[in-house]
């Protein structure tokens, strides 16, 4: 098995077996509370519900923010930047495909760059 690393400037692990990792990554950058960025499809099933239950098992305090469905707007962004406040989250996990990545990357710059 192997496991990718790309670097630019975030890094990023991918490959089968890399979401093993990502306690470990989490810890590493110093957060505990991530909200876990998905569509309304893909949060009740296994790749949402393991991170969540793989987060919560290492001592984390993960939070879900399924309100992604579609060709994300700005609506769920907002939505999502509320969901981030709320949980006090200090990271962003996101999980799933191109609308729900698009999503998480928008949610974290909004958090700390309003507008």
């Amino acid at each position: 098995m192997t496991i990718y690393q790309y670097n630019f400037p975030t890094k990023i692990q991918f490959g089968p077996g890399s979401i093993a990792r990502l306690p470990e990554a989490i810890k590493q950058a110093g957060k505990s509370r991530p909200l876990i960025v998905t569509d309304r499809a893909l949060a009740p099933l296994a790749p949402v519900t393991g991170t969540t239950q793989r987060l919560t098992h290492a001592g984390a305090s993960p939070a879900v923010f399924s309100g992604v469905w579609g060709n994300p707007v700005k609506s769920q962004v907002l939505a999502g930047v509320e969901a981030y406040r709320a949980h006090h989250a200090d990271s962003i996990v996101g999980v799933g495909g191109g609308a729900a990545l698009d999503v998480a990357k928008a949610i974290a710059l909004l958090v700390d760059h309003p507008g």
